[in-house]
C-alpha cells in the first residue's frame, strides 16, 4: 500500500497555509482599507481631497522615514556588537542561560537582528505619523514680523519650528538610549561584557559604548540649547513668559549645561585611547551636579529669596514685555490717534436711563438653560426630535434688531422605532426651529414665540424677517451614526401630518451625501459601519447617498484640523435654510 511521505504532505498543505494566511491578512486589513477609502470619499465630496492626500502622504512619509531610521540605528548597533564578540566566550555565572540563547539563535543571528530591529522600528517609527501637524507647520512657516525680546527671534520660530525641532532631538535621544541598552545586552550575551572580577568589558565594547554615550551627550547639548528658547514660554512666575529668574539664572544655567554636555561627549571620545572609565564617570558626575544644583535648585532658591520679596522691581521690564506681546497677539495695539478718553462718573441717573432706553431694552432676560425645558414642552412635537441648547442671536423684528433665543429640533435617533431601516433610511433628519424674544418674558414666565409649530401648525410673527423654505436638518450638533437618503422605494419620514400619510413622506434632493450606488462603495461602507445592510438592502441603489460624520463640529475639524473650534456652534436661518456658525481660532501655546 502506497503512503505519502510527511515531506510531500507538507508541500501539499503549503499552498493552503499560504492562502489562509493571505485571507486572514485581508480580513484584518479590510476594515482599515474601507475606512481609508470612505474617508477619501468624504473629503472628495467636500472638495478637500488634495488636503486629505497631503496629510495622508505626510503621515506615511514620516512613518516610513523614522521607521527606517530606528531600524538603521538599532540594527547597525546590534551588528557592531556581533562583530565585536570575542572568539572565545569566557565563562560567567549565567553560562547556562547564555548557552541556551546561542543554541536557540545559532546561525540565525542576522535574521534575529533583522526581526527584532524591524519589530521595534515599526513600534516606535509608526508613532511618528502623529507628528504630521508639527511637520507641516515646520515646513510651511511664515514670519509674524514680531521678535521676542530675549533671543531676538521671530515669533514664527517658536510657533512653527521649535516644536518639531524639539521632537527630533527627543526622538533621537530615545533611539540612542534604547540602542545603548540593546547593545549592552548583546555584548553581554556575546561575551564582551562579563560578570567576573577581571577585565569586565573588552576594549571593543568600551569603544562602541563610548561612542554611543558621546552621541547622547551631543544630543543632550542640543536639547539644552532648545530649552533656552523654551524659556520664552516659561510659567514659573505670576505671568507667562521669561521673567527675572528665567533670564538671570535659568538661561545661564542652560548655557552651562550645553557646555558640560559637550565636554562629557568629548571625554567619552577621548576615553577611546585610554583604559578604564575614570574620565567619563567624572564627566557624568559633573553633568549630574550641574543639572540638579545649577539647573534646578539654584533657580528655585533665587526665585524664592531674591525675586518674590521684590517682584515689582525685579520683574517690571519682563512684565512689560509680556503685556506688549499679549497686545500684539490679540491685535490690541491701538494707534495713538485712535485712543479716546471717556468721562466716567459714579452711579446712573434717570436721564441716562431714558436716553439709553434702546440699549436697556436689549438686555437678555431669558435664561437659555431654563428656557430649554419650555421649548421642549411647547414645541417638541415628536419624540424623535429634541431641542438642543438655546443660542442667543439677533434678528430683524419690525424695524428693530432684537435679541432672540433660537433652538433647532435635532434628530434623536435613539428615540426612533427600532430597526435598521427606521434608523438609517426613514428617520434621517431633524426639522425646523423655534424662536422667542430673549429680552421679553411672556405671562407665567413662558416664552413669547416668534416661530412655533411644524408645517401646517407653523406660526411666524408677522414682524419677523424669516424665510425658511428648507427646514430639514441633516447635520447638527449631536448627530450620531449615518443616514442613507435617496433610497429606492423607501421615503424618509418628515413629521406626522394631520391629513394624509403622503404628506409626511419626503425624498432628499440635495447634494449633501456621498453616492453609495456602486458595489465597491456598498462593501466599503458596510465594513466602515460594521453592518452588512448597506450591501444587501434592496433600498440602497444607484441614486442613494450616505451621510456620515454628521456632527457639524466634527465635520469642520476634519476639514480644517489646524483650527481650534468653539464647542458650541449656533444655528442661523439664512437663505431659506438652517445653517451653523462655528467660531474657529488659530491658537499658539
Amino acid at each position: 500500500m502506497a503512503t505519502t511521505s510527511p515531506t510531500v504532505a507538507n508541500r501539499r498543505r503549503l499552498p493552503l497555509i499560504v492562502a489562509g494566511g493571505i485571507l486572514l491578512l485581508l480580513a484584518l486589513t479590510a476594515s482599515g482599507i474601507a475606512r481609508l477609502f470612505t474617508d477619501y470619499l468624504f473629503y472628495d465630496h467636500l472638495g478637500f481631497a488634495s488636503s486629505w492626500g497631503k496629510i495622508l502622504f505626510t503621515q506615511i512619509a514620516l512613518a516610513a522615514v523614522f521607521t527606517f531610521l530606528f531600524f538603521a540605528i538599532l540594527f547597525g548597533n546590534l551588528t557592531i556588537a556581533d562583530r565585536l564578540k570575542p572568539d572565545v566566550r569566557p565563562p560567567s555565572p549565567e553560562e547556562d542561560l547564555i548557552e541556551r540563547y546561542h543554541q536557540l539563535v545559532g546561525r540565525h543571528g542576522t535574521r534575529v537582528r533583522v526581526a527584532v530591529s524591524g519589530f521595534l522600528a515599526l513600534m516606535f517609527g509608526l508613532q511618528v505619523s502623529q507628528e504630521w501637524q508639527r511637520w507641516l507647520l515646520f515646513t510651511n512657516s511664515n514670519d509674524f514680523g514680531r521678535v521676542d525680546p530675549l533671543h531676538g527671534r521671530d515669533a514664527a520660530f517658536y510657533v512653527f519650528q521649535l516644536p518639531f525641532l524639539t521632537f527630533l532631538v527627543d526622538w533621537f535621544s530615545f533611539a540612542i538610549i534604547f540602542s545603548i541598552f540593546a547593545s549592552a545586552l548583546a555584548h553581554y550575551l556575546n561575551g564582551g561584557i562579563r560578570a567576573v572580577a577581571i577585565s569586565r568589558i573588552s576594549a571593543g565594547v568600551k569603544g562602541h559604548l563610548s561612542i554611543l554615550f558621546a552621541v547622547l551627550g551631543v544630543l543632550r547639548a542640543v536639547s539644552y540649547y532648545f530649552d533656552t528658547f523654551e524659556l520664552v514660554n516659561s510659567r514659573r512666575g505670576l505671568f507667562d513668559g521669561a521673567l527675572a529668574t528665567d533670564v538671570e539664572v535659568q538661561l545661564p544655567a542652560l548655557n552651562l549645561l550645553v557646555l558640560v554636555s559637550l565636554l562629557a561627549a568629548a571625554l567619552f571620545l577621548f576615553n577611546l585611547r585610554r583604559n578604564g572609565w575614570g574620565l567619563p564617570l567624572v564627566a557624568l558626575g559633573m553633568w549630574a551636579v550641574t543639572h540638579v544644583v545649577v539647573g534646578g535648585i539654584f533657580p528655585s532658591l533665587f526665585q524664592r529669596f531674591a525675586v518674590e520679596p521684590n517682584q515689582s522691581t525685579r520683574e517690571t521690564q519682563y512684565i512689560d514685555d509680556n503685556i506688549a506681546g499679549t497686545r500684539f497677539a490679540y491685535g490690541l495695539e491701538i494707534p495713538v490717534d485712535r485712543k479716546r478718553q471717556f468721562a466716567f462718573t459714579e452711579g446712573i441717573t434717570v436721564d441716562e436711563v431714558e436716553a439709553n432706553a434702546d440699549v436697556l431694552d436689549d438686555i437678555i432676560v431669558v435664561d437659555p438653560v431654563l428656557a430649554r425645558d419650555s421649548f421642549e414642552k411647547d414645541q417638541g412635537e415628536r419624540r424623535e426630535y429634541e431641542f438642543g441648547d438655546l443660542d442667543i442671536d439677533r434678528y430683524v423684528l419690525g424695524d428693530q434688531v432684537e435679541p432672540v433665543a433660537i433652538s433647532v429640533r435635532e434628530l434623536q435617533i435613539g428615540n426612533a422605532e427600532e430597526g435598521w431601516e427606521n434608523r438609517h433610511l426613514v428617520f434621517t433628519h431633524g426639522y425646523g426651529v423655534a424662536m422667542a424674544p430673549a429680552n421679553v418674558i411672556g405671562s407665567g414666565g413662558t416664552p413669547n414665540y416668534l416661530v412655533s409649530g411644524i408645517r401646517s401648525t407653523l406660526e411666524v410673527d408677522e414682524g419677523l424677517e424669516f424665510d425658511l423654505t428648507q427646514p430639514r436638518i441633516y447635520f447638527g450638533e449631536d448627530f450620531d451614526g449615518y443616514a442613507i437618503v435617496g433610497a429606492e422605494g423607501r421615503n424618509e419620514r418628515d413629521v406626522v401630518a394631520e391629513s394624509t400619510r403622503a404628506d409626511s413622506d419626503f425624498r432628499y434632493d440635495g447634494e449633501g451625501g456621498v453616492n453609495i450606488g456602486s458595489f465597491v462603495r456598498q462593501v466599503a461602507f458596510s465594513l466602515r459601519f460594521q453592518s452588512i445592510n448597506p450591501l444587501i438592502s434592496p433600498f440602497v441603489g444607484d441614486g442613494s447617498e450616505v451621510m456620515y460624520n454628521r456632527d457639524v463640529v466634527d465635520r469642520v475639524r476634519l476639514a480644517a484640523p489646524f483650527l481650534r473650534l468653539d464647542s458650541d456652534p449656533y444655528p442661523v436661518v439664512s437663505e431659506g435654510r438652517i445653517k451653523y456658525v462655528i467660531d474657529a481660532y488659530t491658537t499658539t501655546n
